[in-house]
């Protein structure tokens, strides 16, 4: 199953044809984000991100490299969480001022396997493994500074002009010293409609819960169109909407991909 990853990690829309083809094939994508958010904060804190994303897909299993750059401003008491895609407000952070930082990001490898295929009705199931690494700066509220650990089933059901996608899954938090994050399940759940050959259209509803005891839960609506600009090219674009204080506020964003 193919797929182009928006806002981070979680939202993700589901990009796949049938029969699955068993060549290898390359995909490049290229991404800019901007999100705007409070998390709880008395302020907002605005976050720029940039992922280039690389996928090897081979046969029925692919792999993935994620290496994004970021950019925020905000509270010093709001930091990176999840490989980038969210922002938590620690608790008990005292003297609290506003930083501006930059860097690279959480740097993300998975790994996917179909373990189910139906060509008859056209049904696809993923067992997703991934690992991000604290690659982000944690003295510049980047990122936690530690490993996170992840797995997750995805489903894709195509129909004629329609297509159904969702993710089930759970992580296991690097825990900062002093810090005890909780080990959040997370969901997402959404559908595509392709109004032409070229161009297609979507929402998806995304959830995790709460990482820090005393904080909100993370949901989040992202509504989506996908063009194709060539054969072997397509660009998305997003708008997503928060509705939780650990959620941003509001944000949009865009990936270029390209297959190989």
């Amino acid at each position: 199953m193919k797929k182009t990853i928006v806002s981070g990690l979680i939202a993700t829309a589901a990009l796949f044809s049938f029969p699955v083809k068993a060549d290898d094939t390359v995909n490049l994508s290229v991404g800019s984000e901007y999100t705007s958010g409070k998390y709880g904060a008395a302020t907002s804190t605005d976050i720029k991100f940039y992922p280039v994303t690389v996928n090897y897909q081979q046969d029925q299993r692919s792999f993935s490299l994620i290496v994004p750059y970021m950019q925020m401003a905000g509270p010093s008491n709001i930091v990176g969480a999840i490989g980038n895609q969210s922002m938590v407000k620690m608790l008990g952070v005292k003297n609290v001022s506003r930083r501006t930082s930059s860097g690279l990001g959480d740097i993300v490898v998975a790994a996917t396997q179909d373990i189910y295929i139906n060509q008859q009705y056209k049904l696809i199931v993923d067992l997703v493994g991934n690992v991000k690494f604290g690659t982000a700066d944690a003295a510049k509220g980047l990122g936690t500074g530690e490993n996170d650990y992840s797995v997750q089933g995805d489903f894709a059901k195509n129909f004629e002009h329609a297509d159904m996608f969702g993710t089930v899954g759970w992580r296991k938090m690097g825990n900062p010293v002093g810090i005890n994050f909780r080990n959040p399940w997370f969901a997402s759940i959404g559908g595509g409609y392709a109004v032409s050959e070229t161009t297609r259209i979507g929402l998806a509803y995304d959830f995790r819960q709460r990482v820090i005891d005393g904080t909100s839960n993370f949901a989040e609506l992202l509504a989506f169109i996908n063009y194709s600009v060539a054969n072997q090219a397509r660009i998305q674009m997003y708008f997503l909407k928060g509705y939780t204080d650990n959620s941003p506020d509001r944000g949009v964003g865009a990936t270029l991909n390209w297959n190989y």
